[in-house]
């Protein structure tokens, strides 16, 4: 009699891909960040949102992290808005739709640290 393996059940396989959390300025959001999530590396993302075509450059990276938990499983960066939205940071309306976007008035820092908590499932 065979044993069937059970030890997947409680285990999460460690992803392919690189998710990385990465965190962004924009000229015209002055002390907002934008809070987004890839799998590609960011200055291609960036490329992604921002085609060839601007005069000038309008953004700056200013951080970036793994969006992977511990046990190698991924987390969003819809996991890092609830987290910033849960210690109340305000999260920018678009003034056009009014839909909300990924901008949050907060610093570097606090996404950080929302960033932490989402990682090791703690409050800090």
């Amino acid at each position: 009699m065979t044993v069937p393996d059970s030890f997947g059940q409680y285990t999460h396989p460690r992803t392919e891909s690189n998710p990385i959390i990465y965190v962004y300025s924009e000229s015209f959001a002055p002390g907002c960040v934008k809070v987004g999530y890839t799998t590609k590396p960011v200055e291609e993302r960036m490329r992604d949102i921002h085609p060839v075509g601007s005069p000038t450059k309008t953004w700056t990276i200013l951080y970036t992290e793994s969006a992977l938990y511990p046990d190698g499983s991924q987390f969003m960066d819809h996991d890092v808005h609830r987290e910033l939205e849960r210690r109340g940071f305000h999260r920018i309306r678009d003034p056009h739709t009014g839909k909300l976007t990924e901008f949050f008035r907060c610093t570097v820092s606090d996404v950080k640290a929302a960033i932490i908590a989402v990682k090791n499932h703690t409050l800090n």
